[in-house]
């Protein structure tokens, strides 16, 4: 039996308009798709992944790649307003200097006010995202076919109009 798009709940039908991120190198997946060498999947600094401790700049390195991305997507289609949805904290007071990043930590502070962002604000929110601070939605302001997603173990998702998929 073959799957329907109706058959798809409503709410996960994004999915089928989506292109994927992710930092996870193909020559690594078995013939079922999955993925066979151990490597970090967040902000977990300090830890030991087969052998290699993660450090602070090695992280950041492969997190700036995906906000170059991120950024790119949102320039490409001349989108400056970015709004932010389904927003959730993770961190209290007491846990917010994991964040290893002032300036993140002090837009962390202010973000539960904000609905809308200019770019460079969106891209914080995103580095938050990332470091499993919280969770959000974000989509241009004015077109919610164009945004981006992030689900667990370091992917992002875009979403782009059906009609300038190439």
């Amino acid at each position: 039996m073959r799957l329907k798009k109706d058959d798809i709940p409503l709410k996960d039908r994004w999915r089928f308009n989506t292109f994927e991120v992710m930092k996870y190198n193909p020559k690594f997946r078995n013939s079922e798709g999955h993925f066979m060498k151990k490597e970090w999947t967040g902000f977990d600094i300090g830890k030991i992944i087969d052998g290699v401790e993660l450090t602070y700049q090695d992280y950041k390195l492969v997190e700036d790649n995906y906000i170059h991305a991120f950024k790119y997507l949102f320039n490409y289609f001349e989108c400056d307003r970015i709004q932010i949805s389904e927003k959730t904290f993770y961190l209290g007071k007491k846990k917010i200097h994991r964040l290893l990043d002032q300036e993140l930590e002090k837009f962390y502070t202010q973000l539960n006010r904000r609905r809308t962002l200019n770019i460079d604000e969106a891209q914080m929110a995103a580095r938050l995202i990332l470091r499993s601070a919280m969770y959000g939605r974000l989509y241009c302001k004015g077109n919610k076919e164009l945004g981006v997603r992030f689900g667990y173990d370091y992917y992002m998702y875009f979403n782009v109009p059906e009609k300038n998929k190439k």
